[in-house]
């Protein structure tokens, strides 16, 4: 064996035709380091990452996760994170009986959950916006993230006025703590009109909290601006927040971000009640829709615009708040089935239309029409909103307030005769909206934050795309 090797020379110098000493290499210490370091061990990583990707396939979960953080749509501080262990370290995720029961979440075991979705049975009846009806519906069919999900509350069956939240809780499921989180409705025009005194009930929902290992307090606000939830997150003992409108947030930091996680959470919606091809027919050229107040500005000009006829189109009425009304006042024709038959009515206006005019309000937000209007498959035409704006800008037909009146014309008037290039802009949002924003990702997505607040994580999540540079707000919409 020896004989077939030769022994390397030491380095020796000579001269060369031009009469330039080279120098013959030796091998050094050094240049054996620089072999393992650059060549050797990145062979040896690149072999394990192919070991891993052929032991644990991509699933279908993997590819929606993979789409989500294209899109910007899971925690910025763990999109690579988490999509390696999805993919690489699939093995140690725990099954929860059958293949499809498996949980949507990674790293730490994470098991079902029981949440509770805390209601009086009255408002729950007439409750216009309805958000927390969908989002107990899309809990219940998410059976491989919730054991347990429940609708429930004062006045509902079951239910003794002369005990507390706890004991009821206990009397009817067996235990103070047996949900895992309970998310509240509460809106602060229910003491507006209401005229009703919240701590009491506040301190009950803190008592609440503080059974068993913890139970986690949710609140998914419709606003909350000017710190309007402070008391209500104080003594209730609030650990969750998800809000839809991002720079409301930043108020309660100073406050709140040891005690809870705050969230921006954009508007989902039930794809089933508002989606529409977008290569249906469409007899209505422009369609507007919703309170015409000075909240937005921008809105009401076009609407005005649309009563001169100017620009062709009509104005939709908004649906009637009832569920803010005292009970004396309410109209007892108006009941949850209606409440959601008036959504879907809204949703085949819409569906009617080719273009309808969607604006912020004059605080930027990014109303839950932007997201109805292209599920229906609307060319949305109006201002870009204060989030998601490299998405929004990609679908919406950018309009201000600041432009003239002949510009708004003109860019109307061009696209109600392009149907090509309309159905195609209009298609590629009611995409990004039906993927992203439907009611199963929502389910998803408040399954992935209970948990986090389980393993204590505390402060501002923002997982979205927002505006961090330092602007006024859009106050003329």
């Amino acid at each position: 064996m020896e004989s077939n090797y030769q022994q390397l020379p030491p380095t020796t110098s000579s001269s060369n035709s031009y009469g330039q000493r080279v120098y013959k290499s030796r091998w050094t210490r050094e240049r054996f380091r620089f072999i393992i370091l650059r060549l050797i061990l990145p062979i040896l990583l690149l072999s394990i990452i192919i070991t891993l990707f052929s032991i644990s396939p991509i699933n279908q979960s993997s590819l929606t996760l993979i789409d989500q953080c294209k899109d910007g749509s899971c925690l910025s501080w763990d999109k690579l994170h988490e999509l390696a262990q999805r993919i690489g370290l699939d093995l140690s995720v725990k099954k929860l009986g059958t293949q499809s029961d498996r949980s949507s979440c990674v790293g730490p075991i994470r098991s079902k959950l029981k949440i509770l979705h805390l209601i009086d049975r009255r408002t729950s009846e007439v409750l216009m916006d309805r958000w927390m009806i969908h989002s107990h519906d899309a809990v219940v069919e998410a059976t491989d993230l919730y054991s347990s999900a429940v609708l429930w509350g004062p006045d509902f069956e079951g239910w003794q006025s002369s005990k507390t939240l706890t004991e009821n809780i206990k009397d009817q499921f067996g235990s103070e703590n047996y949900f895992d989180a309970v998310l509240v409705y509460f809106n602060n025009d229910q003491v507006k009109f209401l005229k009703i005194d919240p701590i009491p009930w506040f301190k009950q929902i803190k008592t609440l909290s503080q059974q068993g290992d913890g139970v986690i307090i949710i609140d998914r606000p419709h606003e909350m601006r000017d710190m309007r939830k402070e008391e209500f997150y104080k003594i209730a003992n609030v650990s969750l927040v998800l809000a839809p409108y991002a720079y409301e947030l930043f108020e309660y930091r100073k406050g709140f971000a040891t005690q809870a996680l705050l969230v921006h959470q954009p508007h989902f919606i039930k794809n089933e009640t508002f989606f529409h091809p977008t290569t249906d027919p469409r007899n209505e050229p422009i369609i507007i829709a919703g309170d015409l107040g000075a909240f937005y500005p921008f809105r009401a000009r076009l609407a005005e615009m649309i009563r001169r006829k100017t620009i062709p189109g009509w104005i939709r009425g908004h649906p009637g708040y009832e569920d803010i009304k005292a009970p004396s006042d309410r109209n007892s024709d108006i009941t949850g089935q209606k409440q959601e038959q008036q959504l879907k009515d809204f949703g085949a206006d819409l569906g009617r239309a080719k273009i309808c005019l969607v604006t912020d309000s004059r605080w930027g937000y990014s109303v839950q029409k932007y997201i109805e209007a292209a599920a229906a498959g609307c060319l949305i035409v109006g201002n870009v909103p204060l989030d998601r704006q490299s998405s929004f800008s990609r679908v919406i037909v950018e309009l201000s307030n600041k432009d003239s009146d002949e510009k708004i014309i003109e860019t109307l008037n061009r696209w109600l005769k392009d149907d090509s290039g309309r159905i195609r802009k209009a298609k590629e949002a009611q995409d990004w909206v039906l993927d992203n924003f439907g009611m199963r990702s929502y389910a998803m997505d408040v399954f992935k934050m209970i948990w986090n607040v389980k393993q204590g994580q505390r402060g501002l999540v923002l997982p979205y795309e927002f505006d961090f540079l330092p602007k006024e707000l859009p106050l003329d919409g």
